[in-house]
């Protein structure tokens, strides 16, 4: 089914109401009943901003294309989520059961909501450090795993070949082993970020595999 201009005014009304989710309110006690409803308002409201954002990440994928479906569509949302996500971060940290309650986690639109929005968007992490250090922040403080900050900076490089055929994969992540001849930019990369060099024996010699 084609992406019609009804189907279009949804994503673009959703995109609208995450934008303007993420006003909480502050409210102070110390009663302990009085936080624990607090708490559950805040669990509510940031699972229906995840949800909803997931949807409008998932929607323009799996609809129809049209002319220029990417770059009318799916890259400027892209953005938007990315920027919402991470005001979402900097506010509460990375999405997680500690914060949403495991409830919550069991939701796929939910718990999925961040992974898909950061691997639709790496080149924001590549290419703007203050990104790039703030999920390195939440890998840091146990609130995003290091393998999932890795396969979003190594995404790019799955679907690069140099001039052998040989994917240009540098992180050691959850895409493949990186190449051996590509050794020294990987132990620079990961530098960058803070991680030792891979062993030997986490690269692959890829002359051998062809």
């Amino acid at each position: 089914m084609k992406l019609t201009f009804i189907n279009l005014a949804i994503i673009l009304l959703i995109i609208c109401c995450i934008c303007s989710c993420d006003n909480y309110k502050k409210v102070q006690n110390n009663e302990e009943y009085l936080n624990v409803k607090i708490d559950s308002k805040l669990q509510d409201s940031l699972a229906f901003t995840l949800c909803q954002m997931y949807g409008a990440d998932q929607m323009l994928r799996t609809s129809k294309g049209f002319n220029n479906k990417w770059d009318l569509l799916i890259w400027p949302t892209d953005s938007t989520l990315f920027e919402n996500l991470s005001q979402i971060v900097r506010k509460h940290g990375y999405p997680r059961e500690e914060l949403l309650g495991e409830k919550y986690m069991t939701q796929e639109c939910v718990s999925s909501a961040a992974y898909a929005i950061l691997l639709h968007s790496p080149h924001r992490l590549i290419n703007e450090k203050e990104y790039l250090n703030l999920y390195l922040d939440e890998v840091k403080d146990d609130r995003l795993e290091l393998s999932v900050l890795l396969e979003v900076l190594d995404k790019p490089n799955f679907f690069k070949r140099d001039e052998e055929g040989d994917r240009k994969l540098v992180y050691g992540s959850n895409w493949g082993k990186p190449c051996l001849k590509n050794r020294k930019l990987s132990d620079s990369l990961r530098k960058e970020i803070g991680l030792a060099p891979l062993n030997l024996e986490d690269f692959i010699d890829c002359s051998k595999e062809k």
